[in-house]
Order: structure tokens, then C-alpha cells, then sequence
């Protein structure tokens, strides 16, 4: 077997992941550049901590709702709205999961903000990943 053939049996295998891996990175973007803009503001009355989780969740937000239009339409082929409300569970808790791991890495680790987030991303993708697969984009069994 040709070593051609073998990457596109893989990427026929894997097909679904990578797509998945794609869309994460236009939403890991879109949530970083969110993320970072509200970090700009520097708005003196209130604690760091509370600026940084919100940072954290308002790019979060952006990044969700680029993620479920990309994923269920173009990942999961889901188009189906009943997919929304496991979707916004799914999402409380990857924003918690997140918004905590991200302040655990700068606060008792000590990570600058600036790669916080960027640490925190591959360890909830595969979160992300196992929860849209088998639950919130499953497909029924005729």
C-alpha cells in the first residue's frame, strides 16, 4: 500500500475529527480574540480575578455559538434544533470546567493570562469532542 493511500484511509477514518479539530480552531480564535479584548479593558473598581473569569466566559460564549452553527451543520450533520438544549447544557458545563481550569492555571500555578487559555483549550477539546459526539449530536437508531 502506497503511502498516499494510507493518509487518505486515515483522514477517511478520522474524517469527522479533523472537521471537528477545524471548526475548534476557527472557534478557539474567535473565543481568544473575544477573550483578549475584554482583558483590555482595564476598568480599575474591579478585582482581576472577576475581569479574567469574564474574559473567559464572554469568549467562551462567542467561541459556542460560532461552535454549534459549524459543528451541527458541518461535523455532525445534525440540523435537527433538538440538539440546542444538550448543546447549552453541554456548554454550562465546558464553561465552568474551563473558566476554572483557566484560573487555576494563572492563580496558584502561576501561567501568565495570555497562555492560560491557549493551555486550557487541548485539554477541553477532548471534553468537548466525547459530550457533541455522544450526546448532544447522537444520532437516533432507526
Amino acid at each position: 500500500m502506497l503511502m498516499k493511500d494510507k493518509i487518505l484511509g486515515l483522514l477517511k477514518k478520522y474524517k469527522q475529527f479533523i472537521l471537528f479539530c477545524i471548526v475548534g480552531v476557527i472557534n478557539t480564535i474567535v473565543s481568544y480574540v473575544v477573550y483578549r479584548l475584554v482583558l483590555l479593558i482595564n476598568v480599575s473598581f474591579i478585582a482581576p480575578s472577576v475581569i479574567l473569569v469574564s474574559a473567559s466566559v464572554m469568549g467562551d460564549i462567542a467561541g459556542a455559538i460560532n461552535s454549534y452553527f459549524l459543528n451541527s451543520r458541518l461535523v455532525f450533520n445534525n440540523k435537527s434544533a433538538r440538539s440546542m438544549p444538550k448543546f447549552v447544557i453541554n456548554f454550562i458545563i465546558y464553561l465552568a470546567l474551563s473558566a476554572l481550569l483557566v484560573w487555576v492555571l494563572v492563580n496558584p500555578i502561576g501561567i501568565p493570562e495570555s497562555w492560560a487559555k491557549i493551555i486550557a483549550t487541548p485539554i477541553m477539546l477532548i471534553y468537548n469532542y466525547i459530550t457533541n459526539k455522544f450526546w448532544v449530536f447522537k444520532k437516533k437508531l432507526a
